[in-house]
């Protein structure tokens, strides 16, 4: 993150459904009574106020909007962010992501480095 450009915008997204048919009718509902507010679906950013509406017929991918960021001197703004993303993603049936605990996101926080960024996202599936 540090190697962007200062003021750079950022989404955390937290994954929830990839290549997975349906209408995802309570999933949204869920997400918007634990208080967020936009979802990305199929590469399209949406308030839950606007959501269209999705054939159930149809392969989707749906994203959660953890928090939106600008790129500042030091990464450690997201780190929370990152984290919170990590424990929604592993808290839903999306079989990609590993548990919160097997995929510990601490290269902000124990050396915030480039370097170290770099090297955990290489290793992120």
């Amino acid at each position: 993150m540090l190697a962007l450009p200062a003021d750079t915008r950022l989404m955390i997204l937290a994954p929830v459904a990839r290549e997975k048919k349906g209408e995802f009718l309570d999933l949204f509902a869920e997400m918007q009574a634990q208080g967020y507010v936009r979802s990305r679906i199929n590469g399209k950013t949406f308030e839950f106020d606007d959501l269209p509406a999705l054939k159930k017929t149809e392969k989707h991918d749906i994203d959660v909007v953890i928090d939106r960021i600008k790129v500042r001197a030091a990464p450690v703004q997201a780190q929370p962010a990152v984290d919170h993303a990590t424990s929604v993603a592993a808290r839903t049936d999306y079989d990609s992501v590993a548990t919160a605990e097997r995929v510990p996101v601490r290269c902000f926080t124990l050396d915030p480095s480039v370097k170290s960024s770099l090297k955990f996202l290489r290793k992120t599936p």
